[in-house]
């Protein structure tokens, strides 16, 4: 480990061939690694001055950041409050930034694609917002319980998406519509995963190492 163990956690693009690895201290990098040859792809700055994460659209074309942010004295709190709220979509490869999504989220959780890599969502405090990549334009916004949305997946086919967070509590909405697809009240305790079966049939979410299924 190059960073002195200080990488953040790592996603990988669903085509299994790049990986996003975040930072867990100040001023830290997003870099995007090969996992088949080992090499390093591109290394990018967030807007952020804390820990930064770091997701990768399906065939890793777009890669989104985002992080934590601290007030250390300069610039207005406004100033803070919205770099703390935005999500940047970069060309993975290069590096480049493309585009800057300012959320009405106070911390972001957590920053999912869409199996298309056309929508890219995003959620926590009880907030699940969609974005078109392609234009940074705003599509939905999706009204969760408190803490919703530290965790976040769409069905295979992109037609639905669900999140979870801290009360056991998982919610899905349809994407075209907005409206609500389903609910389903787990153990009270934070959801630290979802998956949906490839044929999108069945969900399932772990909570404090029990795997749950509906």
């Amino acid at each position: 480990n190059r960073n002195g163990g200080q990488e953040g956690p790592i996603q990988v693009s669903d085509d299994g061939k790049l990986a996003a690895v975040g930072h867990m201290y100040q001023n830290g990098m997003v870099r995007v690694v090969d996992l088949e040859g080992g090499s390093q792809v591109s290394a990018v700055q967030p807007a952020q001055n804390a820990a930064v994460f770091g997701a990768l659209s399906p065939k890793g074309e777009t890669l989104a950041t985002w992080g934590q942010h601290y007030n250390q004295g300069k610039g207005t709190p406004e100033d803070h409050q919205r770099i703390a709220r935005t999500i940047q979509l970069w060309d993975a490869k290069e590096g480049k930034e493309k585009a800057s999504l300012v959320s009405d989220i106070y911390q972001i959780a957590t920053v999912r694609f869409s199996p298309d890599g056309a929508r890219v969502a995003a959620g926590g405090n009880g907030v699940v917002q969609l974005w078109d990549v392609a234009t940074g334009k705003l599509e939905r916004r999706f009204a969760g319980r408190a803490g919703q949305g530290t965790q976040l997946v769409f069905s295979p086919d992109g037609r639905v998406l669900t999140a979870a967070g801290q009360d056991g509590c998982v919610q899905s909405w349809e994407v075209a519509t907005g409206k609500r697809a389903g609910i389903c009240e787990g153990p009270v305790m934070a959801v630290a995963g979802l998956r949906y079966r490839p044929d999108g049939q069945l969900l399932a979410w772990a909570a404090n190492a029990n795997a749950l299924e509906i």
